[in-house]
């Protein structure tokens, strides 16, 4: 029989401990350099479902096998890198005086790369920033009490995506309201203060 409870009290809480907090942000943020906020909104949900998934895993479970602080590690390098890239973007608009000689082969394969990175980057974002947060730490405790894991998994999920998608729609209309290079500005400062707050949670945990 379907446990409503476990589910509408994970839904709940998650959806509460997570509105507004920084992976929404971050949805927000990248949100704003993409012209399609559904494939921004669908691939954190996968990302954060993943999370999710695994954290309800860990619930039954009393080993883990990678050690959450080097997977902290690895997202902090990839918020620096990402933070680096924001801002040398706006250096890149500044000197707009390219050429636009491409032929048709080339605008094939940067086509194919924008819709890789398009699917790629939210997804491995989201997965890389809430592996080990209290959002799955409260997965893993709910799956424990409750012994549904169905219910707490579709309640953490519906929660979870629900917020990714109000992200990315509301990224997508400050990006039409807010010049362009105060956007790459902001996602510049926006991932270096993030890899900075995830460096510290993870030396804490040592």
């Amino acid at each position: 029989m379907f446990n409503f409870e476990a589910f509408l009290i994970s839904f709940g809480l998650i959806f509460l401990a997570e509105l507004g907090d920084k992976t929404q942000l971050m949805v927000i943020t990248l949100s704003t350099h993409e012209k399609s906020p559904f494939w921004v909104g669908f691939s954190s949900s996968i990302g954060i479902s993943l999370v999710a998934i695994i954290g309800i895993i860990l619930g039954f479970s009393a080993s883990i096998f990678i050690p959450i602080f080097w997977i902290k590690i690895v997202g902090v390098i990839i918020f620096f890198v990402f933070g680096i890239f924001a801002f040398k973007k706006i250096k890149k608009n500044r000197n707009r005086f390219e050429i636009e000689e491409e032929d048709t082969v080339q605008v094939q394969d940067k086509s194919q790369t924008k819709i890789n990175s398009k699917f790629f980057l939210p997804m491995l974002s989201v997965f890389l920033m809430e592996f080990g947060d209290k959002t799955q730490i409260m997965t893993i405790t709910l799956s424990a009490n409750y012994l549904a894991p169905i219910e707490v998994g579709l309640g953490a999920i519906l929660s979870l995506s629900s917020l990714c998608f109000i992200g990315a729609y509301l990224g997508e209309f400050i990006a039409r309201k807010l010049p362009k290079k105060w956007i790459d500005l902001g996602s510049g400062i926006f991932f270096i203060i993030m890899g900075i707050i995830i460096l510290i949670e993870s030396l804490t945990t040592l």
